[in-house]
């Protein structure tokens, strides 16, 4: 979906009171690079909402999702209404011998 089309989407959604939840990529570099700074302090026990290790498919993945309330700055790069930050940890080995990586979103 288009930038423009999403901010409309956005907009109607808040316009009726609801809540949404929308995936940062990093191609939206004023606001992923604002997101990483703001969040870096914030990744530890006390903003974690949860932690769970999935043992499916042979493989030992863990993730851990952060959640922080946005600071005002986000308005700036162009986020006027958002209440939080949210970022997911996903801890991974694929086989035994496999080593460990890891990645944000």
């Amino acid at each position: 979906m288009p930038r423009v089309a999403k901010r409309r989407l956005l907009k109607k959604i808040a316009q009726k009171g609801a809540d949404y939840l929308i995936a940062l990529k990093a191609n939206q570099r004023a606001l992923y690079e604002f997101s990483k700074v703001h969040l870096a302090d914030k990744l530890h026990n006390e903003n974690k909402i949860f932690d769970e290790f999935d043992e499916s498919y042979r493989r030992l993945v863990r993730r851990r999702v952060f959640a922080a309330p946005a600071l005002p700055g986000f308005q700036k790069v162009g986020w006027r209404n958002l209440s939080s930050v949210i970022a997911v940890e996903n801890i991974r080995r694929a086989s035994p011998d496999a080593e460990i990586s890891c990645e944000w979103r």
